[in-house]
């Protein structure tokens, strides 16, 4: 295992600061568009053609994954993000948010695309749980140090964006650098949607329901804060800590997963995770500590309900899929 994170760490070093940058940009951009004066229906439409663009590049990333070669395409995304967060601090304008956020969610997807198929080629059946635990451990801590930084800035102000901008950038710097070969993709067999059900029909269902929670919390939770009055700081704390709790609750469950059926522990999670949302949504907003106590719990065990998903639907699969 140890040979094996000695081979990854530029790949999660590259990781840590883009998720730090898109974890910011995140809630940043639903303050910034609440200061413009935009709709809760317009904040929604908005935030929901970033998910479009994830679904988009899900079907044509592994082409370029192929074609270019895993460092070249993370290298290309990450700078399209970078000058789109730019592009949201200069020009203010609804049609052109909805299309920059399609394309950021586009090279975002097309990002994990990139990271998740390097992990799984290093990875085997038997330490999958573990290496995907530590990717959803890395990954969502340095969200939740994103979410955590709106303490410190100005949704308002453009320097917040830039160093949103200068974040994603750095992170191209260790991948390009890195002393690891990239994975060789001699093979890529497509698949479709359905054929993806029959192989796997847990791991599916899964990650497209896991997902649309997810994007519904992450996405809609600054305009959710400012409507129930929590402040700037509040909303960045709250929301940090369903990101920053995972690190406590991933590598265990991923540990666990190795060992016992990933179907079973995928089902206990969610009633529990389905119990905490449903108290949290009932309990009055303006008692911040059980809420806090709530968002907690629901982070640390819906987080890894995603890394479990994917891995059992990766169990199942050849590596010619995998990607």
């Amino acid at each position: 295992m140890l040979r094996t994170i000695a081979k990854i760490w530029p790949l999660f070093f590259a990781l840590s600061l883009l998720m730090i940058g898109n974890g910011l940009q995140g809630s940043l951009l639903g303050l910034r568009a609440g200061v413009e004066g935009f709709t809760t229906t317009v904040i929604g439409l908005l935030m929901s053609f970033y998910y479009a663009g994830f679904v988009a590049s899900s079907f044509l990333t592994p082409r370029l994954v192929k074609e270019a070669g895993h460092i070249r395409v993370f290298a290309a995304f990450a700078s399209v993000v970078s000058s789109i967060v730019l592009l949201h601090a200069v020009f203010v304008d609804t049609l052109l948010w909805i299309i920059l956020r399609f394309i950021g969610g586009f090279a975002i997807a097309g990002l994990y695309v990139v990271v998740e198929s390097w992990l799984n080629d290093i990875a085997s059946n038997k330490t999958r749980g573990r290496l995907f635990g530590m990717y959803i451990i890395n990954t969502h801590m340095c969200l939740g140090l994103g979410q955590l930084s709106l303490t410190i800035v100005d949704p308002s102000d453009v320097n917040s964006f830039i160093f949103v901008a200068i974040l994603v950038s750095l992170s191209v710097v260790p991948i390009s650098l890195g002393k690891g070969s990239q994975p060789m993709v001699e093979q890529v067999e497509s698949m479709s949607i359905i054929s993806l059900y029959q192989k796997a029909p847990l791991g599916l269902i899964a990650c497209l329901f896991v997902g649309m929670a997810q994007s519904a919390f992450m996405s809609m939770g600054a305009v959710y804060g400012t409507a129930i009055g929590l402040s700037t700081s509040q909303i960045g704390f709250l929301f940090s800590l369903p990101l920053l709790s995972v690190v406590i609750a991933q590598l265990p469950i991923g540990i666990l997963s190795d060992y016992f059926d990933r179907r079973l522990m995928l089902a206990l999670l969610s009633f529990v995770v389905a119990f905490c949302g449903g108290i949290a949504a009932m309990i009055n907003p303006t008692e911040f500590v059980l809420l806090m106590a709530l968002f907690t719990v629901y982070g640390s065990l819906s987080v890894p309900l995603y890394s479990l998903a994917v891995a059992h639907a990766n169990d199942v699969l050849p590596s010619s899929q995998m990607l």
